[in-house]
Parts: structure tokens; sequence; C-alpha cells
């Protein structure tokens, strides 16, 4: 792994080694996981999955670690989190917009945006204790 990493600071992405899953899962539980890796984009994250599938490393990508319950065992890879990709556009297009966002954008964040822009339908989110990452994959809904 540490050829992984070697590269990984070559390129100014951060991580951490031996990090306690307690101390950052929303229900505080779980073991100590051998890496944590945060990627700031994008292209970050694209680039240090291919990289671990390359160097066969095991590894899982994860959000804000809101509704996940890791393991007290821990795992022995590297966890690969979302919340730094925190990149939000609004591009207005006549009445509508385009809004494109990040995994790690929390949801209320989103909807506070929204709201800002006078845009509707993300009025939902601003309840969610999650991101936009983690509402996709989990197929996030309130009310």
């Amino acid at each position: 792994m540490s050829e992984l990493f070697v590269i990984l600071s070559e390129n100014g992405i951060e991580f951490e080694r031996e990090v306690r899953l307690s101390e950052i899962s929303s229900f505080r539980i779980g073991g100590i996981a051998a890496y944590a890796i945060y990627p700031k984009s994008a292209e970050e994250l694209i680039f240090t999955v291919r990289l671990a599938k390359e160097k066969g490393i095991r590894h899982k990508v994860i959000g804000n670690t809101t509704n996940i319950l890791f393991s007290d065992k821990g795992f022995d890879g590297a966890l690969i989190f979302t919340k730094r990709i925190r990149d939000i556009s609004i591009t207005p297009k006549g009445d509508n917009a385009d809004v494109i966002c990040g995994a790690g954008v929390p949801l209320p964040l989103l909807a506070a945006k929204m709201r800002d822009r006078c845009l509707s339908g993300a009025e939902f989110a601003s309840g969610i204790p999650a991101t936009v990452g983690g509402a996709v994959v989990m197929n996030a809904g309130a009310h």
C-alpha cells in the first residue's frame, strides 16, 4: 500500500492511516480502518479509485458516514471519503437552472443554495442529514 500513498502524496490527495471509524461514524461505532483517503474533486476521486484498483488494494467509496454501520473489526484497506467534494454550480436556464454539485455536498446546503436562487425541487432534502452522493446511492427521500 505504501506505493499508493506515495502517489497520492505526489498528487496532493490527503490521506490518513489507522483511522478510528467510531470517531467519524454518525453511529459512533466501528474499529480501525487501515487508511482513509479524502479526494477534493471528482477527478481526484476517479484517480484514487483507479489507482487502488490497479494496485489491487481493497477499497470502498464512502460519503459522510451517515447511516453506515462499520464493523468493530475495522477495515483492512482504504476507505475513500467523498465528503470533501463540495463544489456547487447553478447556471440559469430561463425559468429553470442547471444544478451540478459534488457528491460531498450536504443535502440541506444544496436545498438552501437552491432556495436562495428561487429554485424549487430540493425542499424535501432540507431535513435529511446526508450528502448528495449518499442520497443517490441510498435513494434518500423524506415525507
